[in-house]
């Protein structure tokens, strides 16, 4: 889709997805990988079953392995992350991809988890902590700090398909297409929930536990939710509103400041492997700032020399088709839809940038800070001593 052109008379294009479903046959992925290397196209598969032709998480039914992508991965890292493995530092992969340019670490799990709300949360919580104990200093080149960590529900470059080291689509740099390659290692069991939790320094309190139940109790610390029996008790009106007449959550507008703050935050401190995530933290704002969306792609785009000049390999390029990926997460703006569910902690974490960073404000990071019952006593204790200094009550 024809999106105008940029500074420099490139053609801006918005590139359309395709979606294909594949049964339990497997025989179409045949097809698709001959299409993938023979257009030099990518092609993504995510390891999640999904009921329903809708790949939506609401459709998911079953996932079958945790995937980590490792990026900036070259020789070194490699032999330290086999290392690593073998000392026990981290848990055996069952296979390793080569996706290109990096790395993806499969675990395959002994039983499908099937994709409940009580375990989606525990599982998401499980493959970030991975993703930080796998994704290090020597497993990786890049800043351990920058590390990406995805979803469950994420998809990655299919095992035969065409990978990015060919160049965009239908101009590939290469006659013989570089692909996507596998490497198992066929004495490593598939692995459990408990297996995995092991690893995890803060979760080992629940390796004993059930893989099922683990992932539950794991999903009730994290989720601090309201039973709707309550919810109908203390929130009649809402309950009539939302789930008798089954009207949509509605949303607030926050002060344009906000967004105004992420785009210098994230102008000033993205980082090569966060270029996508700050795009999409900028229109999660603007739809939550009530941003126009002519606006957010001037920025958007604004943007793109800058963060296509922070690498020089020319397969790592940011291009007019990543911002426009991105920009998705706008979603029509005024605080609907998705959008309005991304966290400034989730978003932060995808995008590797702090809020406060650009003004100063990380210098008194959450874990310095009073709790609030000790800072709001403070508050009154001043309030009370200045009332008291001028002989004047104003309750």
């Amino acid at each position: 889709m024809d999106h105008g052109t940029d500074a420099k008379g490139n053609k801006l294009v918005k590139r359309v997805m395709h979606r294909y479903t594949v049964h339990d046959d497997l025989d179409e992925l045949e097809h698709l990988r001959d299409v993938s290397i023979s257009q030099n196209t990518f092609m993504f598969l995510a390891p999640v079953s999904y009921y329903g032709k809708s790949r939506n998480s609401k459709n998911a039914r079953f996932l079958h392995a945790i995937m980590i992508d490792l990026d900036y991965v070259g020789t070194r890292q490699l032999v330290n992350l086999l290392h690593e493995m073998e000392r026990g530092v981290i848990p055996y992969a069952n296979y390793l991809v080569s996706s290109g340019t990096g790395l993806h670490v499969v675990y395959k799990l002994d039983r499908p988890v099937p994709l409940m709300t009580r375990y989606v949360t525990g599982l998401q919580v499980l493959k970030r902590e991975l993703t930080d104990r796998v994704w290090n200093a020597n497993t990786s080149d890049s800043d351990p700090d920058k590390k990406q960590s995805q979803g469950i529900f994420q998809g990655f470059r299919m095992v035969g398909t065409a990978t990015k080291l060919n160049g965009d689509i239908g101009n590939p740099k290469y006659k013989q297409p570089y692909a996507v390659e596998c490497f198992s290692h066929d004495e490593t069991p598939p692995a459990t929930i408990p297996y995995l939790l092991s690893f995890i320094p803060r979760l080992r309190d629940k390796e004993e536990m059930d893989g099922l139940d683990a992932l539950s109790a794991l999903t009730k610390e994290v989720r601090k939710t309201t039973p709707i029996a309550e919810a109908k008790e203390r929130w009649p009106e809402w309950y009539e509103k939302h789930v008798v007449n089954d009207d949509p959550l509605g949303g607030w507008l926050y002060g344009r400041a906000a967004y105004d703050r992420v785009l210098s935050v994230i102008r000033e401190h993205v980082s090569v492997s966060h270029r996508y995530w700050c795009i999409f933290y900028l229109a999660v704002m603007a739809n939550k700032c009530g941003v126009p969306q002519d606006e957010l792609e001037d920025d958007a785009y604004g943007l793109l020399e800058r963060f296509d000049a922070l690498s020089v390999e020319p397969d790592n390029r940011f291009t007019a088709n990543d911002v426009a990926a991105a920009l998705e997460a706008y979603e029509g703006g005024l605080a609907s839809g998705r959008a309005r569910r991304y966290t400034q902690d989730f978003c932060e974490r995808k995008a590797a940038v702090e809020y406060g960073e650009k003004m100063g404000h990380g210098s008194n990071p959450p874990e310095k800070r009073l709790p609030k019952d000790l800072s709001l006593k403070k508050a009154r204790y001043e309030r009370d001593l200045k009332q008291e200094m001028n002989g004047t009550t104003w309750w």
